[in-house]
């Protein structure tokens, strides 16, 4: 890569007269002496050629949006996109507005919403959203996250693993999930796995980089059998989570286990007899009679004693 930049900049440096607008340059992200400048420029893989528009790459500060060239790794093409950045520029073009013209035999970018053509590059933003549904067997299994990107070298240290989970569960939504016509609507519960998972919201930190995270998850299925005959299934897990330092050459990442319970959980919902509703009504109405009594019998006592102690001072 590093012959091919170098060639591309004696080509832009030749096409624009040698004006001191526009420079490439190149920083050594492996050399420790860069290492902090690479951090704070959230340099994670090797090569990363980013676009500097007006000394400044950021689009946004709050999220760190970074304009990067994704265009063909040739000379020819990087130089003609250099060339045309900086005409857009001198323009005060946006990002994208310019396009690049097509280079023989090189795969053309795609059009933009509008139908115009859009310039090899596209800003890139530090983490993602990760929001789906995959089927898996009732089998212990593995989800990993991890990062790749085709064609490029990472630089480990600068990879930050820091995940929120927002919401895990396993089996069907319980909205999915048909329910009766009822006449009176019923409250169900809210913490089941399928519903809602115990750990929603959760930040996962990785304070320094190579940092790998680790879940472990025990899911059991859960039936709930409901009176008038609904039943749902649903499926409640516990979590365990770890994080270690990965090796120097290992690519951090965020890894989900989880294992199957051999057993089922049922809560069956039952309508009690009326005589052992009423029992259960004259026990608590007899308790409440009884500590009524044992009040009553303090406060006269009481009384007494006050009243006697009067009459004895004032005789």
């Amino acid at each position: 890569m590093a012959p091919v930049y170098e060639e591309a900049a004696k080509q832009v440096k030749k096409e624009t007269g040698g004006s001191t607008e526009i420079v490439m340059t190149a920083v050594n992200c492996v050399d420790k002496a860069n290492f902090a400048l690479c951090r704070a420029q959230h340099i994670q893989v090797f090569p990363t050629l980013r676009v500097y528009r007006d000394g400044s790459n950021n689009m946004n500060a709050k999220i760190h949006m970074h304009e990067e060239y994704r265009g063909p790794r040739t000379a020819a093409a990087m130089a003609e996109f250099v060339v045309t950045v900086w005409n857009a520029v001198k323009k005060q073009t946006p990002p994208g507005g310019a396009g690049t013209p097509q280079l023989e035999g090189a795969k053309p970018p795609p059009p933009t919403p509008q139908g115009k053509k859009a310039a090899y590059s596209e800003y890139s933003s530090v983490g993602c959203i990760i929001n789906g549904h995959i089927k898996v067997s009732r089998i212990p299994g593995t989800i990993l996250f991890v990062p790749t990107a085709a064609g490029h070298n990472f630089h480990t240290e600068a990879i930050n693993m820091s995940h929120v989970i927002n919401h895990l569960s396993f089996g069907a939504d319980v909205e999915s999930q048909s329910q009766p016509k009822r006449k009176s609507k019923r409250a169900y519960y809210s913490e089941d796995g399928a519903y809602s998972g115990d750990h929603d919201g959760t930040l996962f930190l990785s304070l320094t980089g190579r940092i790998t995270h680790e879940h472990f998850l025990k899911v059991v299925q859960t039936v709930h059998e409901y009176l008038y005959g609904y039943v749902r299934e649903t499926y409640e897990y516990t979590v365990n989570s770890n994080l270690y330092r990965a090796a120097q050459d290992d690519v951090p990442t965020v890894k989900m286990v989880w294992d199957i319970w051999p057993m089922e959980v049922i809560h069956t919902e039952t309508r009690k007899p009326m005589v052992e509703g009423i029992c259960q009504m004259v026990g608590f109405l007899g308790g409440i009679y009884a500590a009524f009594l044992v009040v009553e019998r303090m406060m006269t006592g009481t009384w007494r004693e006050l009243t006697k102690a009067r009459e004895g001072k004032l005789g």
